[in-house]
């Protein structure tokens, strides 16, 4: 029997594994480049898209309980991600306005410590916190929905706004302010703004930009959704008054519900498609801006040089080109 959800499945499941892949291998050059958001951002995007993807495999066209252990796992796991994912972007944005407006440049060990702490505070910190505190309102472990996998086992109840529900709108008008402010700066600045980017050293004018517009457009997708996800459960009927002996009663009972009957909400089925299917754009969006760079095509080189040269498919000529790139490779500061 094929499902409103089947058609997508096997195309999500590919996007996701390319998306992971694509994402990942541009990690080691935004590692040089010293900006722990974008770090941040790729990290929590490549998990959340491995994870869904691995689901999207396990519990195709079935919905049994085969790992309780990985599905009390993954389904903590992908929940942190997203909003590890809103935040880094948070951290980017924080990061952009603090370059533009000088109070980034030039900084002394100590002071970039601060800044590594706070923005580890933030794309890490809260994540795990809110993961922690999310236990609150979860009337099970996990619930396995199929075609999808494993997902947290929320209850909408009075503590599961504060908890769980508003995040999404609170880190995305957050990170709206902090971009309109920082795109002022930018215009109030223009007069030597190229010069403000080029003091900074592991920053490209370029690059600038190109962070600048993948925040624009990771608020356009979050917000909006985020708001809307907020109204329709605050008016969309009556809160289940709390009461903690009652959910937790049965914690370790795991619901598991065929496709045939979460797709049969199409508003239901639409947030949770567009919940998995959002990290697979954020990793394809991100590559596009920087996949194509001259120091990530230099990254994809060295990786093939990496692979070919054990396998002794190059000749001894370009053994010594392959040895002279690697040691240039090392020696120069990258221009990220």
């Amino acid at each position: 029997m094929t499902f409103p959800s089947q058609a997508s499945n096997y195309a999500f499941i590919v996007f996701s594994f390319i998306g992971f892949v694509l994402i990942s291998i541009l990690l080691p050059m935004h590692i040089r480049g010293s900006n722990t958001g974008t770090c941040m951002y790729i990290v929590w995007t490549s998990i959340v898209c491995l994870f869904t993807a691995v689901n999207a495999v396990i519990w195709n066209r079935n919905y049994v309980n085969w790992s309780p252990v990985w599905c009390d796992i993954s389904s903590r796991v992908i929940m942190a991600a997203g909003w590890g994912n809103e935040v880094a972007l948070l951290c980017i944005v924080r990061r952009l306005y603090r370059i533009i407006t000088m109070k980034a440049v030039k900084q002394s060990f100590h002071e970039a410590r601060r800044d590594l702490i706070v923005d580890l505070c933030i794309g890490v910190g809260i994540p795990v916190l809110l993961l922690s505190l999310q236990y609150i309102v979860e009337f099970s472990d996990f619930e396995i929905l199929e075609d999808i996998g494993c997902f947290p086992a929320v209850i909408l109840t009075a503590p599961a706004i504060p908890i769980f529900i508003m995040w999404p709108a609170v880190f995305g008008l957050v990170t709206a302010i902090y971009a309109g402010l920082t795109i002022y700066a930018t215009i109030k600045q223009k007069a030597y703004r190229k010069e403000v980017l080029e003091s900074h050293q592991a920053l490209q004018f370029g690059h600038y930009w190109r962070l600048l517009a993948l925040t624009g457009i990771g608020i356009i997708c979050t917000l909006p959704y985020g708001i809307l996800s907020l109204v329709a459960n605050l008016v969309g009927g009556p809160l289940q008054p709390f009461n903690w002996d009652v959910f937790h009663a049965g914690f370790s009972e795991v619901s598991q519900t065929p496709a045939s009957l979460w797709a049969s909400d199409p508003l239901g089925e639409y947030g949770l498609e567009i919940n998995r299917w959002s990290p697979v754009f954020n990793a394809l969006m991100f590559f596009a801006f920087f996949g194509f760079t001259k120091d990530a095509r230099a990254d994809y080189r060295h990786a093939w040089f990496f692979i070919i040269h054990p396998l002794s498919f190059c000749s001894s000529d370009t053994d010594d080109k392959t040895s002279r790139f690697v040691a240039r490779y090392s020696i120069l500061h990258s221009d990220y």
